[in-house]
């Protein structure tokens, strides 16, 4: 690029005569100036050195030899300096500088923002040599951004006044998240918050769940373990734990109820051992606990802490868990079942190995009911017969005989059942009518016929009214239809909730009970679901099964305590 010319053009009067000059560049010899220009030395009259001059032949005479000579014409244009565009060097004039080839004022250029290239984002613009945002309409600038100030979650009112994470802006005010409303200062979830369900400062003695405080529906005294089925689907345990039967993913035991892993949709529930299984709403079945003759269902025999999957089970309708087998009652009306086999008890017509996946129930359809415990499976017939098959040697199959056998046989004398009870060594059905009929081992009256004697076929229990029955071990348990529960057999625990620690052959009504929906006996305790959603629960209470935040049994109900 050449390099550009700068003129100084200077009128001034010497006496009479007014000398006109215009200086440029410095030179030494007249070859260094460019058309009609000189070399000329300032002498430092008005420049000191030597530059080049300006074009004097807009003056009569010759200014640089005649100093009398008189400027004529426009002396004004004459000493006019040359522009950029004239400039045959090309030199910018500051603030411009050269980017691209051309001269460009990098204070306002949105391309060349303070310095070349430095190219501006579509809403700003270049003030001072600095790209600024420009925001339009309702928006303002904050922190280099254009927010709405009104609906910003991060700038609700004004710039950096952020709202909490559960709440959003509107009309510039932080107002609760939708599906939130506020408590005491608080945004919450009527739906989940559990100090406040449904509407603020109404809390759960349980959970909140779907806007409505979770009860209990269901209930499972097991060996030394309780647990409960609650009406959101939940399952919760309490008291042994040693064989992970609580379904937390420890091996502690607990004085408090605790929530079972991964159970969220139960309907229905059953562990009258250390082994508890639940039904599922998309029919799968879900155990866990001891893991004795592979009675888990999952093809293992490791204990499990937390619920497992039962292996090919997908359209369970019940379940029931005994000591080491369990069956489980299918939406066709069939059944299977899996674990200990070595009286036959799982209903293959054979005895043998254990099975530690279900496996069908051989020649059996149109079942309406099915319970196991140890050695023997009954199930009542949806034709109201009551069918058994296993070990039988105390009468416990009902057919006279007291001997196994692996094939179903007929209890002798029922044909309007519509559930069945099994314990270890004994057996009961409830019948249509609301009584109950039960065979096998009595040496703790627990047939409820007033005697101790061992029968081999059905006997009335000394009772009516009934609409469940619960057995495990030596005593039974009856949901009576006045909301009363009556139980009767082994009572050294106070497992019959009478008060006593006294046997009873009858059944003896269990203490301030008058509103159960639901009743279930341990191995030496019981406990009641009541209609208000409290549990009860009576008997031993040395691994604290009874969930009192104690270890001290009662032989009358006492109230589970959730927190």
């Amino acid at each position: 690029m050449m390099k550009s010319t700068l003129l100084i053009c200077i009128l001034a009067p010497i006496g009479a005569i007014f000398l006109a000059s215009c200086v440029g560049d410095e030179c030494q010899t007249d070859a260094d100036c460019t058309g009609d220009r000189v070399c000329m030395d300032g002498g430092g009259v008005f420049f000191s050195g030597a530059r080049c001059s300006g074009d004097l032949s807009a003056f009569p005479g010759d200014a640089s030899t005649d100093p009398d000579a008189t400027p004529t014409g426009d002396a004004d244009a004459s000493f006019e300096p040359q522009s950029d565009a004239e400039d045959d060097a090309g030199e910018c004039t500051p603030p411009s500088i050269e980017c691209a080839g051309n001269c460009t004022d990098t204070d306002s250029d949105p391309s060349h923002c303070g310095e070349c290239n430095n190219e501006c984002e579509a809403n700003e613009v270049c003030a001072t040599g600095n790209c600024s945002v420009e925001c339009t309409g309702d928006l303002s600038e904050c922190n280099g951004g254009c927010v709405d100030l009104e609906s910003d979650d991060d700038h609700c009112s004004g710039c950096n006044q952020a709202c909490d994470e559960d709440q959003v802006c509107e009309a510039a005010s932080c107002e609760c998240a939708e599906g939130l409303m506020e408590c005491s200062g608080e945004c919450v979830d009527p739906m989940t918050d559990d100090e406040h369900c449904s509407q603020c400062n109404n809390p759960c003695d349980i959970e909140c769940s779907q806007g409505s405080c979770a009860q209990p529906i269901d209930v499972a005294a097991g060996l030394n373990q309780t647990c409960v089925l609650l009406d959101s689907g939940r399952v919760m345990c309490w008291g042994a734990n040693n064989s992970g039967q609580l379904g937390d993913g420890s091996e502690e035991d607990s004085l408090s109820p605790v929530f079972v892993d991964d159970i969220t949709d139960g309907v229905y529930i059953s562990g009258r051992s250390q082994r508890v299984c639940v039904v599922k709403s998309d029919g799968e079945a879900k155990c866990w606990g001891a893991n004795m003759s592979s009675s888990l269902g999952d093809g293992t025999s490791e204990t499990r802490t937390t619920p497992v999957s039962v292996v090919d089970l997908s359209n369970a309708v019940t379940i029931s868990s005994g000591m080491n087998v369990t069956c489980a009652l299918l939406d066709d009306s069939q059944a299977k079942c899996w674990g200990s086999n070595t009286a036959g008890q799982i209903g293959t017509g054979s005895g043998g190995l254990n099975e530690p996946t279900p496996v069908n129930v051989l020649g059996l359809s149109s079942i309406a009911s099915i319970s196991t415990m140890s050695g023997h499976t009954c199930i009542a017939m949806e034709d109201g017969q009551v069918r058994c098959w296993g070990h039988g040697s105390w009468g416990e199959l009902g057919d006279g005989e007291e001997e196994n056998n692996p094939s179903p046989v007929y209890a002798d004398g029922i044909s309007t059942a519509s559930e069945v009870a099994v314990s270890f060594d004994f057996s009961c059905a409830l019948l249509d009518s609301g009584d109950a009929r039960c065979w096998g081992k009595n040496e703790e009256g627990n047939l409820g016929d007033g005697s101790t004697i061992n029968r081999s076929t059905p006997v009335s229990v000394d009772g009516s009214g009934y609409e469940a029955l619960s057995a495990v071990r030596d005593h039974v348990c009856a949901l009576v239809d006045d909301g009363s529960v009556e139980c009767w057999g082994q009572n050294e625990s106070g497992e019959l909730g009478d008060g006593s620690t006294t046997r009873r052959s009858s059944p003896v009504s269990v203490t301030g009970i008058s509103t159960a929906v639901a009743v279930s006996a341990g191995n030496d305790h019981s406990c009641a679901v009541l209609e208000n959603g409290d549990v009860q629960c009576w008997g031993e209470n040395r691994e604290g099964q009874l969930g009192v935040e104690s270890t001290d049994e009662s032989s009358t109900p006492v109230t589970v305590e959730w927190q």
